[in-house]
């Protein structure tokens, strides 16, 4: 039988943390991934038995709309398998990248002046600010910046770039 895919999504960390929480301890449903979306905004995938996840959402909507703010809830019963591309678990191959494009992404990837600057940071530092600083493309800024978002790495709030690891 196919899992049910299930999601809270909240305004803030907190408000996902005890969403998370509460739908693990409500009923039998597995977390499959948290991810930010910016501006503060937390989205919870949850997967399991269909009245599992109903119990879970549930109780995790209400426990997020306790401590932060609740912005949408849902549930997937029997979702297509062209959705597990929001899951961990892939079944989908990754596409082959070329060899040019694959040497572009380690040259940007290589850039440790931005990791630095960025770490060093503690107040955050903004695209223009790094821009000035490494005499870089905001475009070659925003690869690096995006990749180090991707292995959550680096946040943005309000036009600032913080180091969180």
């Amino acid at each position: 039988m196919q899992l049910t895919l299930a999601f809270v999504e909240t305004k803030g960390f907190v408000g996902a943390v005890e969403a998370a929480d509460a739908m693990t301890k409500t009923a039998s449903v597995h977390i499959v991934k948290y991810t930010k979306i910016g501006d503060g905004y937390v989205t919870v995938l949850i997967e399991g038995e269909l009245s599992d996840c109903q119990a879970a959402v549930e109780s995790g909507s209400a426990a997020a709309s306790r401590i932060g703010e609740l912005i949408s809830s849902g549930i997937i019963p029997r979702p297509m398998d062209d959705l597990s591309l929001f899951r961990n678990k892939m079944t989908k191959k990754k596409k082959e990248k070329t060899p040019a494009k694959a040497t572009k992404e380690k040259a940007a990837a290589k850039s440790p002046d931005i990791t630095n600057l960025i770490k060093k940071a503690t107040d955050g530092i903004t695209l223009e600010e790094l821009e000035k600083i490494t005499k870089k493309s905001k475009d070659k800024i925003r690869q690096i910046i995006k990749k180090l978002m991707d292995e959550d790495k680096v946040e943005k709030i309000h036009k600032k770039h913080y180091w969180i690891t």
